[in-house]
């Protein structure tokens, strides 16, 4: 069977775990998006918005495969793995594979949001202060415990890849993810790949294979840029150095359910107040997640807004997508709670 990746054609992105699965296969495929003229990017957009579909896609990748149309990067993988041979045979060990699959989507998109922690519709320049405190605390908090995990999966498989002694679909995408973070991060990813090995020997192994190494020299692997998941900005390493010490008035994490020794705002009376740069970098886009909850609630401590959104007082930013007001009103185009000035 010949397959169809649907991805654009000028990023790894997302669809670059599909291809190295592919490509390490051996499969006949075809990266449509890549093709010249009608059958490149308007195949694309045809088979998004033309809603014949009783299934359609959200958005690529997506696959064809015969009259099937597969979306989501891991679902896609999760198709492919019994018949390309990267994945066990039987339920248990196929789900194991599909786990860490998602474990690896889940630390995609903390990756992303290092350069673009606040929304996508924004340009870089325009969060340049919340994706510095952003990489800050992916460097401190998230990245060592994801990497350390994958450390620890592969040292209790009893060979050298996630499962043992058989390479899956999910080796592939974390040797993508080590590959992405050298280019995003080189310095930075040099000095922390000695607390993780086995991650490290995985990586070298998996660019060792015959397939792998061929389809890395050739014109198919798209290269890294400033438009994909994985960009380098020369000030956010930066951002990671003296980290590893708590400031003076830290942010408190979510977890532990403490605003910061300033209290609440609207407890001193006060309605309009800037935030920490980590608020929004933690929140989804456009502060979603919030309209149902009033303003009276949230006022009267049956919803622990200051928990919930990490808002610390007096914090400044020079950008003004962080400006937010908290107004008691029902009308708001963001949300009845929530405008961004």
């Amino acid at each position: 069977m010949r397959y169809e990746l649907y991805y654009w054609p000028t990023i790894q992105g997302r669809g670059e775990f599909v291809r190295l699965a592919l490509e390490d296969a051996g499969a006949d495929y075809v990266d449509v998006a890549r093709r010249p003229g009608q059958r490149g990017i308007p195949a694309i957009m045809k088979f998004i918005e033309a809603g014949r579909s009783a299934r359609p896609p959200f958005a690529p990748p997506f696959l064809k495969a015969g009259k099937l149309v597969i979306g989501q990067t891991a679902n896609i993988l999760l198709y492919l793995g019994g018949r390309l041979g990267l994945a066990p045979r039987d339920e248990a060990g196929r789900l194991w594979v599909h786990q860490l699959q998602l474990t690896i989507t889940d630390l995609v998109v903390l990756i992303h949001d290092t350069h673009h922690p606040i929304t996508g519709y924004l340009y870089y320049e325009e969060q340049r202060a919340a994706a510095k405190l952003a990489t800050k605390y992916f460097w401190r908090y998230r990245l060592p415990k994801f990497l350390r995990y994958f450390e620890r999966v592969l040292g209790n498989s009893g060979g050298p890849y996630l499962i043992g002694r058989k390479l899956t679909y999910a080796d592939l995408s974390l040797f993508q993810i080590v590959e992405g973070l050298r280019y995003a991060f080189p310095k930075r990813m040099k000095r922390f790949e000695r607390k993780v090995p086995r991650v490290v020997a995985l990586h070298e192994r998996v660019a060792k294979r015959p397939r792998i190494a061929a389809y890395l020299a050739s014109r198919r692997r798209i290269p890294f840029s400033q438009w994909g998941i994985y960009r380098y900005f020369k000030e956010l390493p930066r951002a990671v150095i003296g980290s590893a010490g708590r400031e003076s008035n830290p942010v408190h994490s979510r977890e532990s359910g403490n605003p910061g020794r300033s209290g609440s705002p609207l407890s001193r009376g006060r309605t309009d107040c800037l935030y920490h740069p980590t608020a929004l970098s933690t929140l989804p886009p456009a502060v979603t997640g919030f309209a149902a909850t009033s303003t009276k609630a949230m006022t009267q401590g049956a919803v622990p807004l200051f928990t919930q959104l990490w808002m610390v007082p007096r914090c400044t930013s020079t950008s003004p997508a962080l400006r937010c007001t908290l107004v008691p009103s029902s009308s708001m185009s963001i949300s009845p709670e929530i405008t961004v000035a």
